[in-house]
């Protein structure tokens, strides 16, 4: 089977074929790099590779692309597929005469004198590709297919040392060789060996030698290259599928979150709306607290207030104590003056007629001054005046000084009594214990009930 490859660098590198296998794409993508050919108008390049022969037509000494990028390359390969072309001479001229014929003016033109590509891909001139496929089936199928043999070796002569050829040393069976076993390379631009001298021919050969090391380590770190584009590529498919996931769980992740959001969102704003009331409630027990506060202020300062009052009427209280115990001895002095005077007294009763009043009438009338036994001695007293008849006017003369000191002992027993009526209730109030002491007052009671004055 023959398989027809049109390929270079018409706007970066481009492959056409009619019928393409996967690995020979392998093969032809180092030729972008390649230098084979630069110092050549136009070269064949043998390789056996995976069982197949692989023979190129190149041009590529002042190959320029479409848009005049320097460095190109144009380049028509034919794979014979587990077989071997033993008229080399042949398929050159064949391949020169289709770039020659078909190609210049269709894929690619003189200009000056550097080569241009007319197109961008090889694509927009599809028909013209298919014709060159056509022609060079037909003319191999016609001239060449009796000349091709089956390839047994397995060895890959892409990575071997390079051998030169001219055109004219292709039928020699040392080309077949060398095509088995090395790379090779014919052009007529290659000298035939039988015309070079021998010390330039020993020369060719160390460059050759040189050259195939040089060749042999940049197709190693190509297959390197290749190596790790594999490596890359299994890493990109990787990497996509994890960000395939990723993208995936980010996806799964963003939705559980939004079913946790609305299915907490109720919980969330009824938390929100019990907090809002407690803040509430708190600014009301803040402002109760402060209003109760303000009203502990003024209890406090009313409290004041009322102490001082109270320490006041204290003080009011002991000067009236004072006062009571003054009094009180001044009303044991009078008892004791009137008890000096009860006999004269006596005496002349003997003497005063009864003007007609009955002891119990005047009972009734002085019954309303009977207060805390004072009653009983302003009774008696009430008897006595009340009883003077005017012939005895004399005598209450004589007692004028008596009957003063009775009046200032009724003037000091009513205050007494007032005192009693407004100023001992106050004495609930207890502060520090100044109050008037109830056993005082009963004593004072008592002295004045065993004190009072009697008048018979």
């Amino acid at each position: 089977m023959v398989r027809v490859y049109i390929h270079g660098r018409p706007q970066g590198q481009d492959i056409w074929c009619k019928s393409p296998a996967p690995d020979d794409e392998f093969y032809l993508n180092p030729f972008l790099d390649s230098k084979i050919g630069e110092d050549m108008n136009a070269v064949l390049q043998v390789d056996m590779w995976h069982q197949n022969a692989y023979y190129s037509y190149i041009h590529r000494r002042n190959v320029v692309e479409k848009g005049n990028r320097p460095n190109a390359y144009f380049a028509i390969t034919v794979c014979f597929e587990k077989q071997y072309c033993t008229h080399v001479a042949i398929l050159y001229e064949l391949l020169d005469t289709i770039y020659k014929q078909l190609c210049l003016n269709n894929l690619i033109e003189k200009y000056g004198d550097q080569e241009r590509f007319l197109v961008a891909q090889f694509q927009e001139k599809e028909n013209v590709l298919v014709q060159i496929t056509n022609v060079i089936q037909q003319n191999i199928e016609k001239y060449i297919s009796n000349g091709l043999e089956t390839i047994e070796s397995k060895k890959d002569t892409i990575s071997a040392r390079i051998k030169l050829y001219s055109i004219v040393d292709v039928d020699s069976p040392q080309f077949i060789s060398d095509c088995l076993a090395h790379r090779v390379l014919v052009s007529p631009s290659i000298m035939n060996k039988d015309r070079l001298p021998q010390e330039l021919q020993q020369k060719i050969v160390a460059l050759e030698t040189q050259k195939a090391e040089v060749l042999k380590e940049k197709n190693r770190w190509q297959s390197e290259a290749e190596d790790s584009k594999e490596v890359n590529k299994e890493l990109n498919l990787i990497q996509k599928k994890l960000e395939n996931k990723n993208a995936e769980l980010t996806s799964q992740i963003d939705s559980v979150k939004e079913e946790a959001r609305k299915e907490y969102q109720k919980e969330i704003e009824d938390y929100k709306s019990k907090i809002r009331k407690l803040n509430d409630s708190a600014e009301d027990l803040k402002k109760q607290l402060n209003n109760e506060q303000s009203s502990n202020k003024k209890l406090l300062d009313q409290k004041k207030e009322l102490n001082g009052k109270i320490e006041s009427l204290n003080e009011q209280l002991n000067n009236e104590q004072s006062s009571n115990k003054e009094l009180l001895g001044q009303i044991k002095n009078l008892n004791k003056k009137i008890k000096s005077l009860e006999d004269p007294l006596k005496k002349e009763q003997k003497f005063i007629p009864n003007d007609g009043h009955s002891d119990e009438t005047d009972s009734d009338d002085d019954r309303s001054l009977e207060i805390n036994g004072v009653a009983k001695e302003k009774k008696s007293l009430g008897k006595f005046f009340r009883c003077l008849p005017g012939q005895f006017l004399h005598l209450c003369s004589q007692l004028a000084p008596v009957v003063e000191v009775l009046n200032t002992v009724i003037l000091i027993l009513l205050l007494v009594l007032l005192y009693r009526w407004h100023v001992v209730p106050y004495r609930e109030i207890n502060i520090n214990d100044n109050v008037l002491d109830d056993t005082l007052i009963q004593d004072t009671i008592i002295e004045q009930s065993s004190d009072t004055i009697n008048f018979y």
